[in-house]
């Protein structure tokens, strides 16, 4: 399979989403954020809008006006329709966030920095200022990532209280490891640098 979804994001009418495989290419490309990719995902063609991803966390609300990649950034968040949010990993977690009430959506890239830094804390605080999002209502996925005894530091489990601090009630976290999972996964820690991305997709119909 070259992608997977996740229960609790398909539940919800209004967007797409999808997490690729490492069978979603050919070959271990390091950056996966092309258009021969984007052909073969369950994706509607709408506006790619992608992150540069420098472990910080610093988030970015964008239109369909944004540059394509927006630099010095690992979270995106959007209330415009036909936007598709784009993330790239390959052991570090995606957190896709979902408000239903203001129908916005988010995205971040949470590895040990970005978690270290409260990644999920600053989207949540943007979208609360931007749309008027109310961090009970929302919807939080984890995406596949490395997790413990793979990688010694459990940031999982430290995203998992950091959106409990916040309120959050909807939070939902798939459980697999790439570092375990390499047949379907890739994973920066296990192949030792020499790998490719996964690619994490959310959009707003």
């Amino acid at each position: 399979m070259s992608f997977i979804q996740f229960p609790a994001l398909q539940k919800i009418d209004w967007i797409e989403h999808i997490f690729t495989t490492r069978h979603a290419t050919a070959t271990p490309e390091r950056h996966v954020d092309n258009l021969v990719l984007r052909e073969k995902l369950p994706i509607t063609p709408y506006a790619w809008k992608s992150a540069q991803q420098i472990h910080s966390n610093r988030v970015v609300v964008v239109t369909k006006q944004s540059e394509n990649c927006q630099p010095e950034t690992d979270a995106l968040c959007t209330q415009e329709k036909n936007i598709a949010l784009a993330i790239s990993v390959a052991d570090c977690c995606v957190i896709y966030v979902v408000d239903p009430l203001t129908q916005s959506i988010g995205l971040a890239h949470s590895g040990r920095q970005g978690t270290e830094k409260n990644i999920l804390q600053t989207l949540v605080e943007e979208m609360k200022i931007t749309f008027g999002t109310a961090p009970s209502q929302l919807i939080v996925q984890l995406s596949p990532c490395i997790r413990f005894p793979n990688y010694p530091i459990d940031f999982v489990s430290q995203i998992k209280t950091q959106a409990k601090v916040l309120g959050i009630q909807q939070f939902y976290d798939c459980e697999i490891c790439t570092a375990s999972n390499l047949d379907h996964y890739y994973s920066y820690r296990a192949e030792q640098g020499k790998t490719g991305r996964m690619m994490a997709v959310l959009a707003k119909k």
